[in-house]
């Protein structure tokens, strides 16, 4: 796998970012026609930003933003983080998911 697909997956599996679809595979003109996919914000939407609220400095800072979705500014969508800080909120991600699967056993 290319890096360029891994950092694709990273963004949208952890952080919730929509990567653009090129429509226009082939065709010059149709290259710049992007289209953006959107999505609901779900339970799971709202516990990976409160999981990358808590441990990423650059979405801790920025009070008006309320979920992880893409803004279209990169002010607001790309920002410096810490391997750390990254570390962190997998870390706290992974155990969220590990606790529900047996908080699903044992309801079952």
């Amino acid at each position: 796998m290319c890096v360029s697909a891994l950092i694709r997956w990273a963004l949208f599996d952890f952080y919730g970012i929509v990567v653009l679809e090129n429509k226009g595979r082939g065709n010059p003109e149709g290259a710049k026609k992007m289209e953006k996919k959107t999505e609901k914000i779900t339970k799971i939407d709202r516990l990976m930003y409160q999981i990358a609220k808590k441990n990423v400095t650059g979405i801790s800072k920025n009070e008006d933003r309320k979920d992880l979705k893409q803004m279209w500014s990169d002010d607001w969508d790309f920002f410096d983080i810490a391997v750390w800080e990254l570390e962190s909120a997998l870390k706290e991600a992974y155990e969220l998911g590990r606790a529900s699967v047996k908080e699903g056993k044992q309801n079952a």
